[in-house]
């Protein structure tokens, strides 16, 4: 992999050393597949200028739509309203892992680190990886790089995916008891148990809401938007 060309390419971001994910066979945008290890990237997007927190929205567009099954569309406004979501989740983080092969994102998270009255909490709050690295352990290993440097002892997050509830489970120990007591530190909202209605405005993350109903998480109305707030202790 030609470092030089990643880091050109995103001359916003901050370079992680790089962090051996294994080999992963990638093919995004018909290229041929390599074996290349991938390099993760971070930045603050808390310190990028307006520009930059665009440039990077543009850049993971496509592993956004895809990740989260939306149809493609040559709309300009439904383009634009992608981009303004996305560029709103990443304005939001405290911090965001990039894996790139070569030039192209294949995968992203967005976190922050919460200080509450009973300890540090980790907040996952969003990892999208493209359809051609789901299922290599891209995923997990990007929370465990994300997890690990952030010296808490909690983690939280809210999914509709059965999938992202047992790649938490992977990182830490999920408990209900746990769940209950930090509810109230990290919202006003009213849940109903630990469900969080309406979440998402009223509908569903995923675009392709048929091939979603095959991954929901169960006991949820995930097309109406509703979502599962889940907690626990990160594993050590």
């Amino acid at each position: 992999m030609n470092q030089a060309v990643s880091n050109q390419s995103c001359s916003w971001i901050e370079s992680l050393p790089l962090v051996e994910l294994g080999s992963f066979p990638i093919g995004i945008n018909f290229r041929e597949s390599t074996k290349e290890p991938l390099v993760i990237h971070h930045a603050n997007p808390r310190k990028l200028r307006e520009e930059e927190v665009l440039r990077m929205s543009g850049d993971l567009l496509r592993v956004y739509e895809e990740g989260f099954l939306l149809p493609k569309t040559d709309d300009p406004s439904l383009i634009a309203q992608r981009l303004d979501d996305l560029a709103a989740h990443i304005r939001d983080a405290h911090r965001v892992l990039i894996a790139r092969d070569g030039a192209c994102p294949v995968a992203f998270l967005c976190s922050e680190v919460l200080q509450l009255s009973v300890g540090k909490a980790y907040h996952l709050q969003g990892l999208v990886c493209h359809p051609s690295v789901q299922g290599t352990g891209l995923g997990q290993r990007l929370l465990e790089v994300d997890v690990s440097q952030s010296d808490a002892h909690y983690m939280l997050m809210h999914t509709q995916s059965i999938k992202m509830f047992r790649l938490f489970s992977r990182v830490a120990v999920q408990s209900e008891e746990v769940a209950h007591l930090l509810v109230p530190q990290v919202t006003d909202k009213k849940l109903d148990g630990l469900v969080d209605r309406g979440r998402y405005h009223g509908r569903c993350l995923y675009g392709d809401v048929e091939t979603f109903t095959k991954f929901a998480l169960p006991g949820i109305n995930g097309a109406q938007g509703d979502a599962m707030f889940v907690a626990g202790t990160i594993k050590r």
